[in-house]
């Protein structure tokens, strides 16, 4: 009984397949505006119904700035213009407060001027 089982033949060979295609970005800009992709309801459906293209936007995100100030009243530590993230602040204020805590970082949001 097990001798009449025979195993399937292997699938026959597909040939050479075909180079790759590569779709640019811009391409894929200009093909989006028509065709099946236009007409997909994620561009008319849910959020994108009321997309203004015109429309100011609500949120504009800034990279954080940050002042070395005094912990008591004072003017903002003078810094090498070439200090800009947190780390590089860090690095100074340690160096600064070395006998004392007398310095602290805060966003530069927050000070009045």
């Amino acid at each position: 009984m097990i001798d009449d089982l025979a195993a399937p033949p292997p699938p026959p060979d597909p040939g050479p397949r075909r180079p790759s295609f590569t779709l640019r970005a811009d391409q894929l800009f200009a093909l989006s505006k028509s065709g099946a992709a236009a007409r997909a309801p994620i561009r008319t459906a849910g959020l994108a119904r009321f997309r203004a293209a015109d429309a100011q936007a609500g949120a504009v995100l800034q990279a954080p700035d940050w002042r070395i100030v005094p912990i008591a009243d004072g003017l903002p530590a003078a810094l090498d213009p070439g200090v800009k993230t947190w780390s590089e602040h860090l690095a100074a204020l340690d160096m600064m407060n070395r006998r004392a805590a007398t310095w602290q970082i805060v966003p530069a949001h927050e000070l009045t001027d």
